[in-house]
């Protein structure tokens, strides 16, 4: 979600937690799936428009379980990283989805 709200929890709390999972990724070619606001572009996660091993790692700020064939997305971003590439991904539980107080 491109919103302020959204904006200062990433910074906060979520940027902090990928640099303690994996580092800094200087001079890496990055995708992230879902809203981004670094560049606008339309896709299918499902069918990326790129190369087979063309990113040093993919960022999924919890868009995977809204993708139907979550399967063919996983399988499409594994073809798009390079050897030793990394997959980071924040994805919300089951139980929190499904809990009567989240609309």
């Amino acid at each position: 979600m491109n919103n302020q709200l959204r904006s200062l929890i990433q910074r906060r709390f979520e940027a902090r937690r990928l640099l303690r999972m994996g580092g800094k990724t200087p001079h890496w070619r990055v995708l992230e799936i879902g809203c981004g606001r670094a560049i606008v572009s339309v896709g299918d996660v499902t069918a990326i428009r790129a190369d087979d091993e063309t990113y040093d790692a993919v960022f999924d700020f919890g868009i995977i379980h809204h993708v139907p064939d979550w399967r063919a997305a996983l399988r499409e971003i594994r073809r798009v990283l390079k050897p030793g590439g990394r997959l980071f991904a924040e994805e919300v539980h089951e139980r929190f989805i499904s809990h009567p107080a989240f609309p």
